[in-house]
């Protein structure tokens, strides 16, 4: 028996096949949360012992009983003031804080992001969660690390139902809410439109542009201009394949070099782990992408940082258009960052350097500093909490009393991936931990340099005089490095009481979509199979 809505399967469960009688109620004791305009299918099928649907010999009575509304939830629609705005969240995917003007990029690749951060606050040393989207977009709607809320990879990448989130929160304080994404991860399949009450995402699995993307969020500010709103955009700006606007590309990246192919752009990553390493683990970025193509990639990264910056400014100007900037808090942040060659590598996910996990944060709006930059390293994860407190709500189930708002002297800040690569083997979950200047990199499954290390891997980094990442300290200040892994440890044990689980199996068409936006490998593989146990950077 099984119940689904809007094509989604929400409940299923199995009953003996008895003479008597036999009844269940759908969703279990809690029932369906229903809302208005879903579409309620319901399904009965016979099983074998071995779980295959087979047609009985006899006639089978299987059926529903009829369906009853036990609770309407209703909130009532309320105007958006000052003390209680409209909350627009914006999040351009793969935005990398130092390459947007507004954190003193030379090119001018943000004016809009740096117009609104003198309105505003702008966070310096924000962090995302994770170095790709499943994990960090989860964060930031629910106020969790990824070991807490369980998103941490294909198999595991359906925000659970049980959590609650800051369309929820904001829903409860009387908040009309509608999302757009561009993004083929974060859709209804995935329960990312958990609070929303409009969800507008790609069908076909498809990565998006904001041309496909922002006139209907642009008209439905226009339509909601009247109730206090929460409106939530994903945009793909600057996600590969680098496509920026004419404009952009015209200005950032007009000449190309002869030997470059775009199609071939998001299979570099796959190249250059199978092809750049020699035999001491060095990597030779060079063997496989051109200097002179290094920086056309890199050129037409930024003109797509522009092209992103672009539709932001969009954004704004319809907001002031409609007279709504005095009463709308406006945030813009990312999910991640993106590796241009900086470490040998290309694109995001497979490591934890400052390219990867540092993003722009900007938050303006009434009740709100104007042009003050707060230097503390923060989480993604804290963000979403802020703006239900801002809406007068709360995201329920919450820990940490972290107020991004207030941040006082900063707190530890956390980060992982489960794609991580370390000295050349693959699949490795990568944890990070920043405390003041200093950042660790742990890698508790790897190998050390070509041989065993009781307790995994790490690297340890002084980012006021190594910003770049690139002078591993681990060996000369081995108390320090210990006493960082102990604590990076010690917190991964108390998320791990607090994980959710979540459902889900990566079928034929994720497999496909992930392939299509660079996460697998053109054999379907997280990397090459000759990287998988080899020794490598």
């Amino acid at each position: 028996v099984s119940a689904r809505i809007d094509g989604r399967l929400v409940f299923e469960t199995e009953l003996p096949l008895e003479n008597s009688p036999a009844w269940v109620e759908l969703g279990g004791g809690a029932g369906l949360e229903v809302r208005g305009g879903s579409e309620l299918e319901l399904e009965s099928a016979l099983l074998d012992p071995s779980g295959r649907e087979v047609t009985p010999a006899d006639p089978l009575l299987a059926g529903f009983g009829g369906l009853a509304l036990e609770r309407r939830a209703r909130v009532p629609r309320a105007h958006a003031t000052r003390e209680r705005p409209n909350i627009v969240l914006v999040l351009l995917d793969t935005l990398r804080a130092d390459r947007t003007s507004a954190y003193g990029y030379p090119r001018d690749t943000t004016p809009h992001l740096a117009a609104l951060a003198r309105r505003g606050l702008l966070f310096e040393e924000a962090h995302a969660t994770a170095s790709w989207t499943w994990p960090s977009t989860a964060s930031i709607l629910t106020g969790l690390l990824p070991e807490e809320h369980g998103v941490q990879d294909a198999a595991s990448s359906f925000l659970s139902e049980t959590l609650d989130t800051l369309p929820e929160a904001l829903q409860r304080a009387g908040y009309t809410s509608a999302a757009w994404s561009g993004s083929p991860l974060i859709v209804p399949d995935k329960l990312f439109d958990q609070g929303f009450e409009f969800f507008d995402a790609s069908k076909e699995g498809n990565l998006r542009r904001s041309d496909l993307v922002m006139p209907g969020a642009l008209e439905w500010l226009g339509a909601a201009s009247e109730w206090r709103f929460f409106l939530y955009l994903h945009l793909m700006e600057p996600h590969a394949p680098y496509v920026p606007l004419p404009e952009a590309r015209a200005r950032f990246a007009p000449e190309v070099p002869a030997s470059f192919d775009p199609r071939r752009s998001l299979d570099h990553q796959w190249e250059l782990l199978s092809r750049a390493f020699d035999e001491h683990g060095q990597v030779h970025t060079e063997r496989v992408v051109p200097p002179e193509e290094q920086r056309w990639i890199s050129d037409l990264y930024d003109g797509c940082v522009w092209s992103g910056d672009y539709w932001l400014g969009q954004l704004l100007a319809r907001l002031e258009e409609l007279d709504l900037t005095e009463n709308t808090i406006v945030a813009v942040t990312s999910d991640h960052g993106e590796e241009l060659f900086d470490h040998g590598l290309l694109a995001h996910a497979h490591a934890l350097h400052r390219e990867l996990v540092r993003v722009p944060l900007v938050i303006a709006g009434p009740g709100l500093p104007q042009g003050e930059r707060i230097v503390v390293p923060v989480s993604g994860a804290a963000l979403g909490p802020a703006l239900a407190r801002l809406g007068g709500s709360r995201i329920e189930g919450l820990t940490d009393s972290f107020d991004l708002l207030r941040p006082g002297a900063g707190a530890d800040v956390l980060f992982s991936t489960r794609q991580g690569y370390w000295n050349g083997s693959g699949r490795q979950p990568l944890f990070g931990l920043r405390q003041g200047s200093r950042v660790l990199h742990l890698a508790p499954r790897a190998v050390e340099r070509g041989s065993a290390a009781p307790g995994g891997d790490l690297r340890l980094y002084d980012l006021a005089h190594d910003p770049e990442e690139h002078d591993d300290l681990a060996a000369r200040e081995p108390e320090r490095a210990q006493a960082m892994r102990e604590r990076l440890l010690a917190c991964l044990a108390a998320l791990e009481t607090r994980r959710t689980e979540t459902g889900g199996a990566v079928d034929e068409g994720t497999q496909e979509m992930l392939r299509d936006i660079g996460y697998l490998g053109p054999d379907g593989e997280e990397q090459p199979e000759e990287q998988r146990d080899g020794q490598g950077r």
